[in-house]
């Protein structure tokens, strides 16, 4: 049997009993609260960021893999062609419809094939339905780069809609490797693809358009101007994430930004629980103990008064 002292004892009965105590346990258990809540807080914060960056990677990898789509598209043309094929000699109309564009091309306008010259600048058989300067200067760059080349947001001007036009100057087929990027032989012609942003990034959004807005900018020269966006601009977003996507020597910045929809669904009340919860047991408590002690000196102050009189 364990044995304490009397003096001990005391000493201890001195402490929980005297005033300070209360205020002691007050200050220790607001302390325990306030960590345990900002703890709390964190856990369901980092719990909400990974999430976000889990859509984040999902609408990234959609946006990649379908413009990856379209490079494949006129890679495999490229291929077809370099089988002695004349271009005017392909069905395309058979061939375009066995692309399920609807399907694995949202955006998708076109597919074509340029013609170049002897010294491997476009020739334009007809009048463009672009800015004819803006679009002799792309297909130059592909010329020049021997590499895809995506251009910036050019006006159809027969249905006044911004485009965009990927290209792939494709070589004589007594070039070995035709596909290989960072040769200078001069192009026999040029195959694009054009396509619009709009329907391709609401199509990869189809699923995420309540949680995640997308903003894309072209960034040229050190600048960006804004290509596309989802984004609410009335509302703050509580996540936000910045990409960047290489295309050719082109880049976009994506940023991704969280809708209300999706912050709303990462709040908890747990963290309130805790922090209100804790406030109201640690008061609760406190005031237990005062009224214990005051009670204490009350009945020893009555006590004392008896044990006077007699």
């Amino acid at each position: 049997m364990l044995l304490i002292k009397p003096q001990v004892t005391n000493s201890l009965r001195n402490v929980f009993f005297s005033k300070a105590f209360p205020w002691f346990m007050l200050v220790l258990l607001l302390t325990f609260t306030t960590g345990l809540w900002h703890y709390s807080e964190s856990v369901f914060v980092h719990m909400s960021l990974d999430r976000f960056k889990m859509r984040v990677e999902n609408q990234n990898n959609l946006i990649v893999n379908h413009l990856h789509t379209y490079k494949l598209v006129l890679q495999s043309t490229s291929v077809l062609l370099s089988t002695g094929e004349a271009f005017h000699q392909v069905n395309w109309s058979t061939y375009i419809s066995e692309l399920k564009k609807d399907k694995f091309l949202p955006g998708f306008k076109s597919v074509g094939f340029i013609p170049a010259s002897t010294s491997g600048d476009p020739m334009f058989k007809k009048q463009p339905t672009y800015d004819k300067t803006e679009l002799i200067n792309i297909f130059m760059q592909a010329k020049n780069t021997a590499a895809f080349t995506l251009s910036s947001g050019l006006l159809n001007k027969e249905n006044n809609q911004t485009e965009f036009i990927l290209i792939l100057p494709v070589y004589p087929t007594h070039i070995s490797l035709p596909l290989i990027e960072g040769h200078h032989d001069l192009p026999s012609g040029f195959l694009y693809i054009s396509f619009q942003l709009t329907p391709l990034i609401q199509e990869i959004s189809h699923d995420n358009d309540q949680d995640i807005a997308i903003e894309i900018f072209d960034k040229t020269a050190g600048s960006e101007k804004l290509i596309f966006s989802s984004r609410n601009n009335l509302t703050t977003s509580r996540y936000a994430s910045r990409k960047e996507l290489v295309i050719g020597d082109r880049i976009w910045v994506v940023y991704f930004l969280s809708k209300p929809h999706f912050d709303e669904s990462t709040i908890s009340l747990i963290p309130s629980m805790i922090r209100f919860g804790g406030l109201g047991f640690s008061l609760m408590l406190f005031s237990l103990l005062l009224w214990n002690i005051e009670q204490r000196e009350r009945l020893q102050a009555i006590r004392k008064a008896s044990d006077t009189s007699h």
